[in-house]
């Protein structure tokens, strides 16, 4: 034991003084180093003192010492954590429409036996895409408990049916509901972690922070935004034109969201509050190109009588007006001889296609079942019952984290996201952006998606 401890202490010392030495010898040829530096330096000033046209640029002592540039954080992911799914052998399905039956329905027999009032053609043509989705999945095996709400009635109102407890135990709410029944409804889904789908309004009325709050018909906004992008790939060199209205409030707002998503040097703008005349448009037009012109006015009847203007007072030039989704409304892009020189664009997310499969079949059941041909709600009420209902036998109550796979969706391509409020990073709700962009010209019309 001592004799190791001795050992210990002597390799200890021989250590100190090997590195003693060690310093000893590294001075000694620091030393040497250093004044043959300074010697080749004195050789080199001198060298460049006799040619300074040969001195090389050397960087300034400040940019040799600045700091690499911090490098920036990555974005955090923003993620809803929405609770385990459940699943279950039978789904509820509370479907809320505007049926009017008090009012088609007298002692038990139709009241009009003609055309239908058109305030209840959309809420009875959404209820017959309803009723064939509903058959069509009893057909497949599918075990669902359907109910469907008439919320004219206001035993059914939406607020009667939340305060009355009928839509506690649903697993889904569909609702062809406006503005006025979102935020309730939307609370309410909120509350007990069920999945609301506004099927009609395109407003958000208000609503945030609210997950399970899904609008299927994009907001203004969101078509702006896939407006100013197709302008902006088709058109990145032209002068683009903005022809707006804020002495009206959807009109206003359209205007904001497209000057917001671009730079306002890169907009020649016309205030269209009263109708330009030709001098005033003589002055931005040319006919040297195609005139790009956007056109925030919502309202369907202005719209159309600023079309008519560019084609009586200059029909041989040409434009590409871009609109807004109302326009689909617009009667006169479907005759021939309506401005011809100028071909109209609008956005809208739904598009359905009589040629597909699953169309002509819809068709097929609808006229052995109605007798006649489906609207535009009965394939929106078919296909959003339909998919739905894939979605919650294929994940449960809780399908959310999965709402991309959009492959059993019979005719939209539904592009559902999350909103974010980024700044306080805090979700607003879902929205589809999935968005069709129609071209008309001449009555003809083609899609762009």
């Amino acid at each position: 034991m001592g004799v190791r401890t001795m050992k210990y202490h002597f390799t200890i010392l021989f250590l100190l003084a090997a590195m003693l030495l060690a310093d000893t010898n590294a001075i000694a040829q620091s030393r040497r180093e250093r004044k043959e530096r300074e010697r080749r330096e004195r050789e080199r000033e001198e060298y460049f003192r006799r040619h300074p046209d040969r001195r090389p640029d050397t960087p300034s002592p400040r940019e040799e010492s600045r700091p690499e540039a911090p490098r920036p954080k990555p974005k955090k992911r923003l993620e809803v954590d929405y609770p385990a799914s459940v699943k279950r052998e039978v789904y509820r399905i509370d479907v809320l429409i505007p049926l009017y039956l008090d009012e088609l329905v007298k002692n038990g027999k139709p009241v009009y036996k003609g055309k239908m009032p058109d305030k209840a053609v959309p809420g009875m043509e959404f209820y017959q895409g309803v009723k064939l989705a509903a058959d069509t999945l009893e057909f497949k095996g599918y075990k669902l408990d359907i109910y469907v709400h008439d919320i004219t009635d206001p035993k059914q109102s939406a607020k009667a049916l939340i305060n009355e407890g009928k839509l506690k135990s649903t697993d889904l709410i569909i609702g062809a509901v406006q503005s006025g029944d979102i935020p309730e409804l939307a609370a309410f889904a909120k509350r007990n972690d069920i999945n609301f789908i506004s099927a009609f309004s395109p407003a958000d009325a208000g609503v945030t922070n609210n997950p399970w709050f899904t609008l299927v018909q994009p907001r203004l906004q969101t078509h702006c935004e896939k407006i100013m992008k197709k302008v902006a790939e088709k058109y990145h060199k032209e002068q683009i034109t903005i022809c707006y209205r804020n002495s009206v409030n959807s009109d206003e707002n359209a205007y904001g969201y497209l000057t917001n998503i671009l730079e306002e040097n890169d907009l020649r703008k016309l205030n269209c509050n009263t109708a330009p005349d030709s001098a005033a448009l003589a002055k931005i037009f040319t006919k040297e190109e195609v005139n790009v012109i956007i056109m925030p006015i919502v309202e369907v009847a202005y719209a159309e009588s600023l079309l008519k203007r560019l084609y009586k007072f200059f029909p041989d030039l040409k434009f590409a007006v871009y609109g807004m989704p109302s326009w689909k409304n617009m009667t006169a892009l479907r005759k021939p001889d309506a401005f011809p020189n100028v071909a109209v664009y609008y956005t809208t997310p739904f598009y359905y296609e009589t040629s597909t499969n699953n169309s002509q079949l819809l068709a097929m059941i609808y006229q052995s079942k109605f007798n006649g041909r489906p609207g535009e709600m009965t394939y929106r009420g078919y296909e959003l019952v339909y998919w739905y209902a894939t979605l919650l036998r294929e994940y449960g109550t809780v399908f959310n984290p999965y709402i991309k796979n959009n492959d059993n969706a019979p005719f939209t391509r539904f592009e559902i996201k999350t909103e974010w409020d980024k700044r306080k990073e805090e979700v607003l709700y879902n929205e589809n952006q999935y968005l069709y962009m129609y071209r008309y010209q001449s009555s003809s019309y083609m899609i762009e998606k």
